[in-house]
């Protein structure tokens, strides 16, 4: 970078502070966004009370504490010990939850800005950055880290910017770097595979002419010798299971029931309305607060933005004179394509977060696309991505506003603290009706009392009906949400016929609202007829 560069980044990366933070509590912790912190908060107090998601034969002990090296068949322990230090120093807290996804993706605005300057232009780099700070799906679905997403593009951008400095010094070192980068990619979650399968094939179709002249068989044992070191916790895992990471992929494809990979085409579609709204921040807003930033024409403005930036890329195509750098925007435009279609063959639901594996090379096709038109003076290329860019941050300010007014809604509502708080006065053993009440109770309460994940029958090669009746007690707190906003309603129908069926009176102790006036949680005891 030239001198002073660096803080065009920072300036870029303070405005998406102040977007994303302005309501850092809002909305209420989720048990998603909490997975790869819960083991973090066992690790750091003393007495823990209760097991968050994690697979247990793959615990380890530190200083005679646990820490998981695998949280799930597809996460690992990356995220969950980059939180420990932050625990240790700050306390555990909402702040110190999403404190560690706004830490990543600030610096992943100086990588981004470092990246796109070299492949294309400062010009290009300067309003990638500004675009990509007040762009709803950075500034909140990656900082609410449901994903989890957020190291993913940080390990992404580090891992390029390794591969580039490995090119231009000619230094192998930087190039295996780059490949243990992408190993941690794989241990943080198995899904960055689709990050780099987008990567090789662009790379293989444009690059390898010149690639194979710096390559040979000793600098690609070595490259993937410390890919598998990065990657060591999913290889080690898949062989002790026998690559029980990808099964379930099998399963999903032979389904008949939708989101199948059978149905590609469907899902293709699905995947296309999901760009355009994470990135308008409707998605988001409803995910968050079931509410919408934008109706009628202007939702599609940023489709619009995007269909004229492709459209451009295909025009350049069939002419001669080729604007500079435009093999690096073709390379980029496949891996989109490439990731997109990836995503739509989901070993789970077709969540939206997949989709960042796309950032922020969504944002920098728009900007290349409009800074190369040749028929634009400057001014009116600058006037349109100002235009976008103001867009984009009036998306960001109204999903801000809308925290404020609703405090979130389902699973991710505020009355989720009222509810934590309730719960540490009972001081009393949790029996969890349906999925979302143990890791971001585990982080509020820091795991002051015990929970009992009894929506886990329902996937476990168990009974449902004698799992319940084994843990019916009137010194459990059953927590169940409200119809509207409940996961797996065969286990609340089952704790109610069970219950009675062994002489309980079931009482309705309290229920919490969000900020609509709708119910949300309700807490049942048990008691003997």
């Amino acid at each position: 970078m030239k001198k002073f560069d660096w803080l065009i980044s920072v300036v870029a990366g303070v405005v998406f502070l102040f977007l994303s933070s302005w309501y850092i509590s809002l909305p209420g912790l989720n048990y998603d966004e909490s997975l790869c912190a819960a083991p973090a908060v066992n690790f750091v107090v003393d007495d823990p009370k209760s097991e968050p998601t994690q697979i247990n034969p793959s615990v380890i002990y530190l200083f005679g504490r646990p820490i998981p090296m695998m949280l799930m068949t597809y996460i690992g322990p990356v995220k969950t010990i980059l939180y420990i230090p932050i625990f240790w120093i700050l306390d555990v807290s909402v702040f110190t939850v999403r404190l560690l996804p706004l830490i990543i993706m600030f610096l992943c605005f100086p990588l981004a800005y470092y990246l796109f300057k070299e492949i294309f232009n400062r010009e290009v780099a300067i309003f990638t950055v500004f675009l990509m700070s007040v762009d709803p799906s950075i500034v909140f679905y990656l900082t609410r880290d449901v994903g989890p997403a957020t190291l993913q593009v940080f390990f992404k951008l580090l891992a390029l910017m390794f591969f580039i400095k490995w090119w231009e010094l000619k230094k192998n070192i930087f190039l295996y770097l780059g490949f243990f980068v992408l190993g941690l990619g794989v241990t943080h979650k198995v899904d960055f595979l689709w990050v780099i399968v987008g990567m090789i094939i662009p790379v293989t179709i444009f690059y390898f002419g010149k690639l194979k002249e710096r390559l040979n068989i000793k600098v690609l044992m070595f490259s993937g010798l410390f890919f598998a070191i990065g990657a060591f916790p999913i290889i080690l895992f898949n062989i002790y299971t026998g690559g029980y990471t990808f099964s379930p992929m099998t399963d999903k494809f032979l389904s008949s029931k939708l989101p199948s990979d059978a149905y590609f085409l469907s899902n293709l579609i699905t995947r296309a309305n999901q760009i355009i709204e994470i990135h308008n921040g409707n998605f988001i807003a409803f995910l968050f607060c079931e509410k919408n930033v934008y109706d009628g024409f202007w939702k599609y403005i940023h489709l619009i933005f995007l269909s004229i930036s492709i459209f451009s890329i295909l025009f350049y195509l069939i002419i001669k004179n080729k604007p500079k750098n435009f093999l690096n925007i073709l390379a980029i435009v496949v891996y989109i394509l490439i990731v997109t279609i990836e995503t739509c063959f989901s070993p789970t639901v077709l969540s939206g977060h997949h989709l960042l594996a796309l950032t922020p090379f969504i944002t920098v096709v728009i900007v290349y696309a409009i800074l190369s038109m040749k028929y634009l003076k400057n001014a009116a290329k600058y006037f349109v991505l100002i235009f976008l860019m103001i867009y984009l941050l009036y998306s960001s300010i109204r999903i801000n506003v809308i925290f404020e007014e609703t405090g979130g809604a389902g699973h991710w509502s505020n009355s989720v603290y009222e509810l934590n708080d309730y719960l540490k006065k009972e001081n009393k053993t949790i029996g969890a009706l349906d999925w979302g009440y143990t890791n971001n109770l585990i982080v509020l309460s820091k795991s002051q009392f015990k929970i009992k994940r009894l929506y886990t029958s329902v996937w476990k090669n168990v009974d449902v009906n004698n799992y319940i009746k084994e843990n019916l007690s009137d010194s459990i707190i059953y927590l169940a949400y409200s119809e509207k906003y409940t996961t797996f309603p065969v286990v609340k129908n089952v704790f109610f016929e069970t219950a009675k069926e062994a002489g309980y009176d079931i009482i309705l102790e309290k229920e919490f609202y969000q900020g609509s006036g709708e119910v949300v949680h309700r807490v049942f005891k048990l008691k003997k007829d």
